[in-house]
């Protein structure tokens, strides 16, 4: 079952982080990353955003939803362990 982590960004807004998808699970967050962001639109942008822990978790989110240092601080806070 895929994983799912509500974070607050400082913008506001509350965005879904992903944690170690399968692959048949990330196929369907690659579908959703095309609907929100078509290739024709972001051609440099092949997948979601990602980032790997100390443990080697990883974590995707959608690319207009925040950033890497938003996003890294966030799980930074939830798994101090880890980062």
């Amino acid at each position: 079952m895929l994983k799912k982590i509500k974070l607050d960004t400082p913008l506001g807004s509350v965005i879904d982080v992903y944690e170690n998808p399968t692959e048949e699970e990330f196929v369907l967050i690659k579908k959703r990353f095309r609907e929100v962001y078509p290739k024709s639109l972001i051609d440099r942008y092949e997948l979601p955003k990602s980032i790997t822990d100390d443990l080697g978790n990883m974590y995707f989110w959608m690319y207009g939803d925040a950033t890497h240092p938003m996003v890294m601080e966030r799980l930074k806070a939830i798994h101090s362990d880890r980062f």
